[in-house]
């Protein structure tokens, strides 16, 4: 678990060096939007199960780290290119919000009266959670063009895709050792996906470079 919540929390080393040279991230902000839904329908799943440990409190520092890492990216962008990062930040937060309204009255009956949820209600959580894993894992990969191209791997994060193979492998004996399908099937699509990005750095190497004001605009 100490394992689950240090990767998770790896956006904030962005957030880090964002806050030190004062210039927003060289990297796409989909994969924090991504990250931070991807743990916010997790921890909901969590919450129904009331398996506060690993799944509530992995994921609740997963969406804390996310949501810190794009702040911080609008923070430092210039005023016409935050247009984009704040519509994504917004409507990655407004789905989230509407997953747990409509999951209200079995999240209520679950914590309050501890009854188990209903399977249909799991099922359907589970299957879209199943979905937005595997957009997670994947959605660095929407660079790969450019990675190819340019024979450089600026517009991805090592740490993140460190932390992303990490996470998978350790979610995927999770879910096995719960016997939860849901859980252990994207996870291992994403052990795949996050040794694909690693694998592009290490033919082309880390060349993140801090972003400059003028960059942000281009």
């Amino acid at each position: 678990m100490i394992a689950a919540v240090v990767l998770n929390s790896t956006p904030l080393n962005d957030v880090w060096a964002m806050h030190q040279t004062g210039t927003p991230a060289m990297v796409a902000p989909l994969p924090w939007a991504a990250m931070g839904f991807n743990c916010s329908l997790w921890c909901l799943y969590g919450l129904l199960l009331r398996q506060w440990v690993p799944l509530v409190t992995c994921n609740i520092v997963g969406i804390v780290a996310a949501g810190a890492a794009l702040y911080t990216h609008i923070q430092f962008l210039p005023q016409k290119a935050a247009a984009g990062p704040r519509y994504l930040a917004g409507g990655t937060l407004a789905a989230a919000i509407l997953l747990f309204v409509a999951c209200y009255d079995p999240l209520f009956q679950s914590l309050w009266y501890h009854k188990a949820p209903p399977v249909k209600v799991m099922d359907a959580i589970g299957s879209l959670g199943v979905v937005v894993n595997v957009l997670m894992y994947s959605s660095p990969l929407a660079s790969v063009k450019n990675v190819l191209a340019s024979r450089s791997t600026a517009k991805l994060s090592l740490p993140l895709a460190l932390a992303a193979f990490i996470c998978a492998v350790l979610w995927t004996a999770q879910g096995i050792a719960m016997s939860d399908p849901y859980i252990w099937a994207p996870n291992t699509l994403g052990c795949v996906f996050s040794s694909f990005q690693l694998s592009l750095f290490h033919f082309f190497g880390d060349d993140r470079k801090p972003m400059t004001r003028h960059q942000a605009l281009l």
